[in-house]
């Protein structure tokens, strides 16, 4: 089993879609989302991110699934990213 790990900014609409979406793939044996314990960068920039709108939200997304379909959940989670407006970050640890 190989684990996926991504850092998800944005509404939580669109998390949820993205959550429904991975877990529909083959091969994924679970979905979770998981606390990030690092505290949140004080980052006073606003350059129209998600992060700066006032309904987005951070999420830390743990994805166990075979090895040979983990291109295929990074390729999946960057297309629904892309079409709900979320940012996301693949991450070794969290």
């Amino acid at each position: 089993m190989s684990i996926v790990r991504l850092r998800v900014t944005g509404t939580a609409s669109g998390f949820e879609a993205l959550m429904g979406v991975i877990e529909g793939l083959e091969d994924i044996e679970h979905v979770e989302e998981v606390g990030d314990l690092r505290p949140p960068m004080d980052d006073t920039s606003s350059l129209g991110l998600p992060d700066d709108e006032a309904n987005s939200d951070a999420h830390a997304l743990e994805i166990h699934t075979s090895a040979r379909q983990v291109d295929e959940v990074k390729g999946t989670a960057e297309r629904i990213g892309a079409e709900q407006g979320l940012v996301i970050e693949f991450v070794d640890e969290f």
